[in-house]
């Protein structure tokens, strides 16, 4: 809902990111009106993330420009961004982990202090009253999201869902004109799921989150040797049991599964968004079944989709890892 009389804070025209020869973002126009929400929606790897990043300076577009507050973002670092007034989280969540809550909020002040570093240097009156403002108010942003409790606590002690309501604390504290919050809801949740915890908090980010509800497979992981999906595991519930990621997968020095290979040599994917999942489940499938059909080993994999729908080629490289698991 827009305010009447309400100025345009982001006009963003033509925005298009390339990664060689792959169009992350093409030609993307998008505005945003002073007290407007706007959501961008769309599949993973449709570019939402992509194009936060372009808007808040980590990324340098291809082309296109974004207006802010009436002046081009483009050339700008991300700090200084931040300082011309616009916050951010991020979908995977970029904490300082082994400081405090209070002091992880205290860093997204950082553009708004005033003080030198003279005057903090030498404890100066102003420095000093500055700096009780600015503790009080990370108290209250604490506060707000029902985290002042945990206020001398380390960030990295923290479930998965309070995490990202700490990010956000973070992000109000740079008092931005525009907040882009990258899926805020993801992991809010009382308790957290092994698929959160491997990708958030141990940065195995090749277990992909897909639909998040058992429907895809794409969180597939091994928990003693047998397929599970990591979105439906709470991970308190494997404490003392074998978890095995696609990243695990490899040997000590580095050589591929045979099924990997396999993959690799056949090519088997597209986007592959969904790869991790179907390896890690083919990898538990021939631990029982080493030798199976073509068809059998469609029905062992069956619990994983791929949306872009090539299943045959999929199969066929999988068959391949099944034929050099054998040899190996």
């Amino acid at each position: 809902m827009t305010a009447q009389g309400a100025g345009v804070v982001l006009d963003v025209t033509g925005l298009t990111k390339q990664f060689g020869g792959l169009t992350a973002v093409d030609a993307v126009d998008f505005r945003v009106q002073e007290r407007q929400i706007c959501s961008l929606i769309g599949p993973n790897g449709a570019g939402k993330t992509t194009f936060f990043n372009m808007v808040a300076g980590q990324y340098e577009p291809t082309s296109g420009d974004v207006i802010f507050d009436g002046r081009s973002l483009r050339g700008l670092r991300p700090h200084q961004i931040t300082a011309r007034g616009i916050g951010r989280t991020f979908q995977n969540i970029r904490l300082f982990t082994n400081e405090t809550l209070l002091e992880n909020v205290l860093v997204g002040m950082h553009s708004r202090l005033r003080s030198s570093p003279v005057a903090a240097l030498l404890r100066l009156p102003s420095q000093r009253r500055e700096e009780a403002e600015a503790h009080a108010r990370a108290m209250d942003l604490l506060k707000l999201v029902r985290l002042d409790r945990f206020a001398d606590e380390s960030a990295g002690n923290l479930p998965y869902g309070m995490q990202r309501r700490l990010e956000m604390a973070r992000a109000l504290a740079s008092q931005p004109k525009l907040l882009l919050l990258d899926e805020p809801t993801a992991g809010m949740n009382p308790q957290e799921t092994l698929a959160m915890t491997l990708r958030y908090k141990l940065g195995l980010t090749g277990t992909k989150l897909g639909c998040d509800r058992e429907e895809c497979g794409a969180c597939t992981v091994l928990i003693d040797d047998v397929p599970h999906y990591a979105c439906s595991v709470l991970t308190h519930t494997v404490r003392g049991k074998k978890v095995v990621t696609i990243e695990g997968l490899a040997s000590a020095s580095g050589q591929l599964h045979p099924v990997q290979q396999a993959v690799v040599d056949e090519q088997g994917f597209q986007c592959a968004f969904c790869m991790p999942g179907f390896v890690t489940a083919t990898v538990g499938y021939l631990k029982t079944q080493p030798n199976p059909t073509r068809a059998e080993l469609a029905h062992g994999v069956s619990g994983n989709l791929c949306r872009c729908q090539d299943y045959d080629k999929i199969l066929t490289a999988l068959m391949r890892g099944a034929e050099y698991s054998r040899r190996a």
